[in-house]
């Protein structure tokens, strides 16, 4: 029974973040992305903040997936979202977890 009322407060938690802060961000980060994307083939040192960006256009995601599950805020969750490859350009997807590293 406590589990379930802590999932429904972080569910509430997530909700509220979703609709007041990461909308905003990914809003944000999606007009920075642009303007950025188009310099980035001839300034590499862009292709970090092309990263960050995408992970805040991602937020919103991040944000809808926690609040389904009502899990609480984990770091490692959002470092292992889809990634921006340069060599290619085009989106990477996260590598699934290792079974043996769930054991």
């Amino acid at each position: 029974m406590a589990r379930s009322g802590q999932q429904l407060v972080w569910t509430l938690i997530w909700l509220l973040i979703l609709i007041f802060i990461s909308l905003w961000i990914a809003s944000i980060s999606a007009e920075i992305y642009v303007l950025v994307s188009i310099f980035t083939p001839f300034v590499s040192g862009l292709e970090p903040i092309l990263e960050l960006c995408m992970k805040g256009i991602n937020f919103p995601m991040f944000c809808s997936q926690n609040m389904k599950t009502g899990e609480s805020f984990s770091r490692d969750d959002l470092d292992n979202g889809p990634k921006y490859d340069t060599q290619t350009n085009e989106m990477t997807e996260p590598n699934p977890p290792d079974p043996q590293s769930l054991a």
